[in-house]
């Protein structure tokens, strides 16, 4: 007969402590202890992907990698890889009890990549060819399947001002060796900074994993139905995916500014007086979105939808004065005069 059990659902985001949001470190593991004590053998949690655009946890650029922001900062003091003045001084948001994904975005990074810098210092023998622990190495061979195509990923994203990989340049886009090689060649230190992340993370996952194993308590996951349409696994390998309009072959960045300059009047029409008469563009997208919708809605996860598939009512997304700000960012880099004129009415 099966023993019966129950347990806790609580997101690793929902943690305290984590300096802007909940992480791997003390705080979880207070949380373990908790369920021990309360008689609970089961921590569930949601998936723990790296998100995008929206910050679902089921919306996830990688099926296998793991949330850069959800690596304790204090552990990574700890190990000499920072030190308290990097980061505890630093507003992460107004509010304790709620995730601001925003400053998360464009705060994080900067304190990660402090620590990515210092552990390069850390090397043993400088110059010497293997300067790294040896768990570094093992965790680059254990996750050869997925590992190199993420962070390539995440290296061209970035460079690439982090749009949909459907929109990057054609030779990056389609995988032209050549392309990608020289990519590589250019980006290497880009490129291994988000291989230490996930090492960071992998690191982190395990201790709490080991730590709750000791207590009691199992975790028990959770990941997205389906793997997302920009994300590694997509990028790296489109052929084994069926895709609508919107895949790579179909909906290049060429097909893409001939789609959206068919769904909107001709850019030399658009003129900042024009648009401000223009308060509601016609939604000719075959989702539902509206212009009110676009307008009003404070669901950053669909607000990123309809930016993506609802090129018409960009303007209007444009507007929204919850649009997430690296989405914002994005819009500037169309250069359209529509999307450019509403930007302009955010000041």
């Amino acid at each position: 007969m099966k023993k019966r059990c129950s347990g806790i659902l609580m997101p690793v985001s929902s943690l305290p402590g984590g300096y802007g949001i909940g992480s791997m470190g003390q705080a979880a593991r207070d949380f373990v202890d908790f369920l021990a004590l309360a008689g609970q053998s089961v921590w569930q949690i949601l998936p723990v992907g790296p998100t995008s655009y929206g910050d679902s946890p089921y919306q996830s650029c990688s099926a296998f990698a793991g949330n850069p922001y959800f690596i304790d900062l204090d552990l990574l003091a700890a190990d000499g890889l920072l030190t308290k003045k990097d980061y505890a001084a630093i507003n992460w948001g107004g509010d304790a009890a709620h995730v601001d994904y925003g400053t998360l975005y464009e705060k994080r990074f900067a304190v990660l990549r402090k620590a990515y810098a210092n552990f390069l210092k850390k090397r043993p023998v400088p110059g010497y060819e293997t300067p790294y622990p040896d768990d570094w190495y093992r965790f680059q061979f254990l996750s050869s399947d997925w590992l190199p195509d993420y962070c390539l990923y995440m290296a061209i994203k970035e460079a690439n001002g982090m749009v949909d990989w459907q929109q990057w340049p054609r030779a990056l886009r389609v995988r032209e060796p050549e392309a990608l090689a020289e990519f590589k060649a250019e980006h290497a230190g880009e490129i291994e900074f988000w291989a230490f992340l996930q090492y960071e993370f992998d690191r982190q996952w395990r201790a709490l994993h080991a730590y709750a194993k000791e207590k009691g308590v199992a975790i028990m996951g959770d990941i997205p139905i389906y793997v997302a349409a920009d994300s590694a696994a997509a990028s790296a390998a489109a052929d084994q995916y069926s895709a609508d309009s919107y895949s790579a072959d179909q909906y290049s960045a060429d097909s893409y500014a001939a789609s959206a300059a068919q769904q909107q009047p001709a850019q030399d029409q658009y003129t900042a007086a024009q648009y401000a008469a223009q308060q509601e563009p016609q939604a000719t997208n075959p989702y539902g979105y509206t212009a009110q919708m676009a307008l009003e809605t404070t669901d950053q996860e669909l607000i990123a939808k309809i930016a993506q598939y609802a090129p018409e009512l960009r303007p209007c997304i444009a507007r929204n004065p919850s649009t997430y700000p690296a989405l914002v960012d994005w819009l500037a880099q169309l250069n359209d005069p529509a999307v450019n004129a509403a930007l302009a009415t955010r000041q």
